[in-house]
């Protein structure tokens, strides 16, 4: 293979594709480049690397990639990532396995080409923090990973940045672009797939630091006609009919809901997808909540934040106290559990009292409330030296602590209201708590479609209790199931392959 990409997606229960590397890969693939995505790559031991390396390596490979959005090392760092949302402990987690493992990879692909350059793409690429890789890919990746590429083969090793940043290579087709899905993937029977339907967000909240925040509307988005071909393939190759929209927003216009309303009625099979929402959208326009359930939304994250109306409005979140309790009664009356509601909240948002906070967090336990799954993280600010010299994408908040009156370190943050040693005691406390943990509500969003991938149908998620440990036992059982059929096909198939790649990928 002229590339070979290891991702993985090991950060909670079940097992989904991350669509970065598979973008990714397509996009090499259709410049006619030879690419072979490794998933699963947390699971695997030593010695299946170095097999993998031998069958993938030759003289002809230009680099190795690694795609590390969704990947983490331990139980400690599991925690404080997908619960506290730690930007710090996100970046600590550069690979999955142990850096003695990582030392070996790196050397074994060595022997078999000493050329082979190391490349990090994803949001972990922000931590620039390992002396063994090459090249680091940061932000829009496809036209990076093209340049790349392409000047590897050329060997014009001179044109290369150590640092490829995606607004300096960016990508402009995205509106007709797809994962072209190889058979080299080995993608399973009735698999759930990720489908980027737009990229970037039309508005720009205090906190967030995720590119393309501020786009124009109807910027970088699919039209109707491509976005059904792309479903359909799925579908008729695979049996897919459960899908993760893996776009920063789903509903940011009428038209947009409107449009999956419209297309889900048009298709062969009852569609089902996860998403991210905002629920201001759905107060502003409430006939989005009837068309999001015909357009087969079963799972959803409202990024609610804050109750607190100052707090909300100095974030970009303000639609108030009042209005968020109306408009999440009203979508739960127009649902019922036909949708799995997951919300999003931040302890630390400046503005806001500990008081306040503790109201929320008590709210989020209580039987009644309207949320089946709550998501709280403490305040994440980007802080490091070096944000200025490399042009990391940041918050609003990251980029002017001093006018959100916030004074920031590396490790620590406080306001006149909250530090974050405070922040995070609030988030472990909350849970910690037995009534989240005994809450039989459902999975959060993104786990939906994880789990469906495992046998697991939307009433057995709906009864899942978070703290139930026989079932993330069963679930892991199920996950290591399906590594294993994965594995044998990605080492067994390629051993007995004789001929070019372009004949694997029609068997």
């Amino acid at each position: 293979m002229n590339v070979i990409i290891f991702s993985d997606d090991n950060a909670w229960i079940g097992f989904a594709r991350y669509a970065g590397a598979y973008r990714i890969a397509s996009e090499l693939r259709m410049a006619g480049y030879t690419v072979q995505v490794v998933d699963f790559f947390s699971s695997y031991t030593f010695e299946q690397i170095e097999e993998l390396l031998r069958l993938y390596v030759t003289e002809e490979t230009l680099f190795v990639g690694f795609a590390t959005s969704l990947w983490v090392r331990s139980s400690e760092y599991k925690f404080r990532e997908y619960l506290a949302n730690s930007y710090e402990a996100h970046l600590k987690t550069l690979f999955p396995h142990s850096d003695e493992f990582m030392n070996r990879l790196f050397d074994s692909a060595l022997k078999l080409n000493s050329q082979i350059k190391f490349v990090v793409g994803g949001s972990k690429a922000e931590s620039l923090g390992s002396e063994r890789i090459d090249h680091w890919i940061i932000g829009q990746g496809e036209s990076a990973a093209l340049f790349l590429t392409d000047n590897l083969k050329k060997k014009k090793f001179h044109n290369i940045p150590k640092i490829l940043e995606g607004k300096k290579y960016s990508y402009e087709n995205f509106s007709s672009s797809k994962i072209t899905w190889s058979n080299t993937d080995y993608v399973f029977r009735n698999e759930s797939l990720p489908i980027e339907i737009a990229r970037g967000c039309i508005f720009r909240c205090s906190f967030c630091y995720y590119p393309l925040n501020g786009k124009k509307k109807n910027e970088y988005i699919k039209s109707k006609e491509h976005l059904k071909l792309e479903l359909l393939d799925a579908y008729e190759r695979f049996g897919t009919e459960t899908f993760l929209f893996t776009d920063d927003l789903i509903n940011d216009s009428p038209e947009k809901v409107e449009m999956l309303s419209s297309l889900a009625k048009e298709l062969p099979f009852k569609l089902e997808w996860s998403g991210f929402c905002r629920l201001d959208m759905i107060h502003t326009y409430p006939k989005m909540a009837d068309q999001l359930l015909e357009s087969g939304l079963r799972s959803v994250y409202f990024g609610i934040e804050t109750l607190h109306k100052e707090a909300g409005i100095r974030s970009g979140k303000g639609l108030g106290r009042d209005k968020i309790m109306a408009t999440l009664e009203n979508v739960r009356a127009i649902w019922g559990h036909q949708i799995m509601v997951n919300a999003g909240f931040i302890v630390g948002l400046p503005g806001e009292p500990k008081e306040s906070i503790k109201n929320t967090l008590d709210w989020l336990l209580t039987e009644d409330c309207p949320i089946d799954v709550a998501d709280v993280g403490v305040l994440n600010i980007k802080a490091r030296e070096n944000l200025s010299d490399v042009a990391i994408y940041n918050s609003r908040i990251g980029e002017n602590p001093n006018q959100f009156g916030l004074k920031v370190s590396q490790t620590f943050w406080e306001h006149d209201q909250l530090n974050s040693r405070e922040a995070f005691e609030l988030v472990d406390q909350f849970y910690a708590n037995p009534r989240f943990l005994d809450q039989k509500r459902g999975a959060p969003f993104t786990m939906y479609p994880r789990l469906k991938n495992l046998g697991y149908s939307f009433d057995e998620i709906a009864k899942v209790s978070i703290g139930n440990l026989e079932f993330k036992v069963q679930a892991a059982l199920r996950r290591q199931q399906l590594f294993e059929e994965y594995s044998r096909k990605i080492l067994k198939m390629q051993k007995n392959f004789k001929g070019n790649y372009n004949e694997i990928d029609k068997q």
